[in-house]
């Protein structure tokens, strides 16, 4: 049967997502132990799910994906990246229906973290203040779209402003500063860079991009920003506990 999230018409290949709920609150009353019957009698090559494509191409195609399928992703997803349900917010920004969000999704409810969707990609830069994720997946053109922003504002800003974001920008996408010009940076981090990373709530860490091939200047321009913040931060951090410390001692 097909299960959809809107209340359908009697029929008997459909049922809505309300009915499968209260079937489930149901089954658990009747039975308490149910769910862990269920869990133990799934085998990690049993289906998880289907995940059609567009059809832009032609008719749609069903992928079959097993348990093991995400479960190898989610296991390796927490070894190339360490959650802790303390200090991480998650801001989703892509559908489901697409695998790349939803095999991170259960990355993300594995790991314990809280889950922020946004209501509309228009919204992610008010959403990023608003909520201050420190993780993210993004596709490219929806980085692109954030540069973009960053760029015309620095083109709508007055003489001095333009000319100082505009060096930071150059020295941002270098991809083998000397070390002249490595220092540069550490002073465009304090007048430009810090900002910038502030318009998206100041507390990345992490945003993970696929779909497509990432822009190589937009990749250096991103992780270096992220980088120098992050340091930044973090010298901050060490500098009020050893305040704390030496006020208790």
């Amino acid at each position: 049967r097909v299960i959809t999230l809107d209340i359908v018409d009697n029929s008997p290949d459909l049922i809505d997502i309300r009915q499968v709920m209260k079937m489930g609150d149901k089954l658990s009353e009747e039975d308490p132990s149910s769910y862990v019957k269920l869990s133990e009698e799934v085998q990690e090559n049993d289906i998880a799910t289907l995940i059609y494509t567009s059809g832009s191409t032609g008719r749609p195609k069903g992928v079959e994906l097993t348990q093991r399928n995400f479960i190898s992703q989610v296991r390796a997803g927490h070894v190339r990246l360490l959650v802790d349900p303390r200090t991480d917010r998650v801001l989703s920004t892509l559908p489901l229906a697409h695998v790349f969000e939803r095999t991170l999704m259960y990355f993300y409810i594995s790991g314990g973290l809280s889950v922020y969707f946004v209501d509309d990609i228009k919204n992610v830069a008010k959403l990023c203040k608003e909520i201050k994720p420190t993780i993210s997946a993004m596709v490219p053109r929806l980085l692109e779209k954030i540069y973009t922003k960053m760029e015309s504002r620095v083109e709508a800003a007055g003489f001095v402003k333009r000319t100082l974001a505009q060096w930071a920008f150059d020295l941002a996408s270098l991809a083998h500063p000397n070390l002249f010009q490595r220092l540069q940076r550490t002073i465009a981090n304090k007048v430009i860079y810090q900002r910038l990373f502030k318009a998206l709530g100041g507390e990345f860490r992490c945003i993970i991009v696929g779909g497509a091939s990432l822009n190589p200047e937009l990749c250096r321009f991103s992780s270096m920003l992220a980088s120098l913040y992050s340091k930044a931060m973090a010298s901050q951090r060490a500098l009020r506990s050893e305040e704390h410390t030496s006020e208790l001692q």
